[in-house]
Order: C-alpha cells, then structure tokens, then sequence
C-alpha cells in the first residue's frame, strides 16, 4: 500500500509540474494592446515621468542626462525623441534615445504643455519601433 501511495503521490507532483510549465510557456511578453496603442501609451507615459519628475526643466537648463536615463529606459524595440519648443515655436531642446536611427512603420505622438521659470513650453514626443539595420 505504501508503494502505491509513493506512486500516487508522484504522478500528482509531476502532473501539477507540466501544468505549471505549461501555463509559463503559454505566457508571452509582447503587450497584450495592438502595437500602436502600446507604443502611444509609452509615448504618454515617458512625457508624463519626464514632466512631473522635472527632468524636461533639467534638459532646459542644460542637463539632459536625468531625462536621456528615462528613455534609455523604455523597451529596447522602441525608440523616442522629445523636443521642447518655446511660446515662439523655436525648438529649443531636444533628447532622443540612442542608437535609434530612421523610423519603423509606425510612429506615434504627443504633446504636454509645462511651465519653466516662468516660461511656458510644449514637449512632443515620438515614438517608433526600432528600425533593422541594413
């Protein structure tokens, strides 16, 4: 009785075990939105971290690093460049991921005011999937 109960116990191990294997391999990283809703949905958030953080008021001043560390940041299939452009419409700064270089198929963007130093600015960012190199 003893040999059947080890036996039991065994199969019921191993079946939890390949359920378990089983639901990790059906598991995909790809986001679950389309592509291009994915890749706006980024686009938004970086400008949002990059704006209330006040890293797009560093880059104004000089400092682009703390806001390049936000993009470096993003998935690596995904490249984003943010330029500031004042009240004239001159663009004053612009940050950009790098070693992203022409832009894939799709391409999104967006916009958010802020206010440096008194001053009000507009940051736009887009958003493309990293290109193959040729």
């Amino acid at each position: 009785m003893r040999g059947f109960a080890i036996t039991l116990d065994a199969i019921v191990a191993l079946s939890l075990l390949l359920f378990a294997l089983l639901i990790l391999s059906t598991q995909t990283f790809e986001p679950k939105a389309p592509r291009g809703t994915y890749l706006k949905q980024l686009t938004l958030d970086s400008l949002t971290v990059l704006g209330k953080s006040g890293r797009l008021s560093l880059a104004l001043g000089g400092d682009t690093a703390p806001a390049r560390e936000i993009l470096q940041a993003t998935p690596d299939a995904a490249c984003i460049q943010v330029s500031m452009i004042d009240d004239s419409g001159e663009t004053v700064a612009t940050i950009s991921k790098t070693d992203c270089y022409g832009y894939g198929s799709e391409l999104q963007s967006a916009s958010m005011p802020f206010v440096h130093d008194g001053e009000a600015y507009m940051a736009n960012a887009q958003a493309w999937y990293r290109k193959a190199r040729e």
